[in-house]
């Protein structure tokens, strides 16, 4: 009997380690074109002490620019409320018991968007994967870093429309005399090469964007409308854009019309063509097998449903914080957890485990912090 129990012990270790999970490791290898211009920035004195600068946007910058006038709209725990509506008719399941079981979810993601447990976006993300609709990603969807630069969510960028990137370009009006200054989106000319067009209005954002969206309100900040007026002394930023340029276009004309004049922008079109290799490392996310379970990923503002139960992330970013919520739905009630600023380098060799509460637990105490600590399981079961 006295030799049974390191035996006892060994064999559990066996299993322990034995059922552990592995690390999931993934590689992609891309091949991007990226647009630059010739020169980055041009400049007209439109009247004397009254200039105008004009700068084409890459994609990554729209992004971040979008993003950060999207925090400075209060995208985040305090925001207000922007519920969705739908009728019976508007989801595409197949029975009406379905549809009101969807509705009553709906109701309570609300609920937790007003104490401030869920954010519109997230919200948004869950409503859209229950109606398989939305962003959907295994976290390995990336776009190039060719420039180093940080990468932010694009779902803040107006300027992508149908997932496809508009080319943007980034007007300076700086008003150094004492002359108030009248003009509009109708003042600007593209020619690409031969080609003329002008660029978007705000109206077909409008109908291209739902009207709850933070995309149509970073719109309403950032376009160039029909009419503005720059006061003396004033300097203001906007951005106009027109459908993707050819890149085999080489020359690129943006034309200012102003008092019967025409003042140019000229630019060199250049596509500089490269590969990249992308290395992720997998974690995986525990969910139940009696239960639909969702799960909607933050990385760094980059919001999206997750595919299954991986979520994959850069190996050189697998120590920045990640934010997962879940909503866990059995028999018409669902559960919802969050876990807030984890790491997927901690969670390489086993799952995560979301605590999950109904909605009248969470409206006692939102942040209860036990709730928002993820668990380990390192058996695989």
């Amino acid at each position: 009997m006295k030799t049974s129990f390191p035996i006892l012990t060994l064999l559990s270790i066996f299993i322990l380690l034995g059922c552990s999970n592995k690390p999931i490791f993934k590689s992609i290898e891309r091949d991007y074109q990226k647009t630059s211009f010739n020169p980055v920035v041009v400049e007209n004195e439109i009247i004397p002490n009254f200039i105008i600068s004009i700068t084409p946007q890459n994609y990554l910058e729209t992004d971040r620019e979008s993003f950060i006038f999207s925090q400075a709209d209060g995208v985040g725990e305090n925001e207000n409320v922007r519920s969705w509506v739908y009728n019976l008719s508007d989801i595409e399941v197949k029975s009406d018991k379905n549809k009101r079981i969807i509705l009553k979810i709906f109701n309570e993601i609300d609920q937790l968007v007003q104490i401030g447990f869920l954010t519109t976006e997230i919200s948004n993300a869950f409503k859209l994967k229950m109606i398989n609709k939305g962003n959907i990603s295994d976290g390995s969807e990336v776009i190039s870093m060719l420039d180093n630069s940080a990468v932010y969510s694009d779902q803040y960028n107006p300027y992508k429309v149908n997932n496809r990137y508009l080319s943007v370009f980034k007007a300076s009006f700086t008003n150094n005399s004492d002359t108030l200054i009248k003009l509009g989106i109708n003042n600007f000319q593209v020619i690409s090469e031969n080609e003329l067009l002008n660029p978007l209005k705000t109206e077909y954002f409008e109908k291209a964007f739902d009207r709850n969206s933070e995309k149509l309100k970073n719109i309403l900040r950032m376009n160039l409308s029909d009419d503005i007026i720059i006061l003396p002394k004033q300097s203001i930023i906007k951005y106009f854009a027109v459908p993707t340029l050819n890149p085999s276009n080489k020359g690129l004309s943006i034309k200012f019309l102003y008092n019967s004049k025409v003042y140019n922008y000229d630019y060199d079109l250049n596509i500089l063509s490269s590969k990249e290799s992308f290395n992720f490392i997998g974690v995986k996310i525990k969910k139940q097998k009696d239960a639909i379970t969702d799960i909607v990923i933050n990385q760094q503002g980059r919001i999206y449903s997750l595919t299954d139960n991986i979520i994959y992330v850069l190996e050189n970013k697998q120590t920045e914080p990640l934010t997962i919520y879940s909503m866990k739905v059995s028999n018409g009630y669902a559960e919802y957890g969050k876990v807030v600023n984890i790491r997927a380098y901690d969670f390489q060799n086993s799952n995560i485990i979301i605590p999950t509460r109904s909605l009248n637990v969470i409206k006692k105490n939102p942040n209860d912090i036990k709730y928002l600590v993820p668990q380990k399981s390192v058996i695989r079961l």
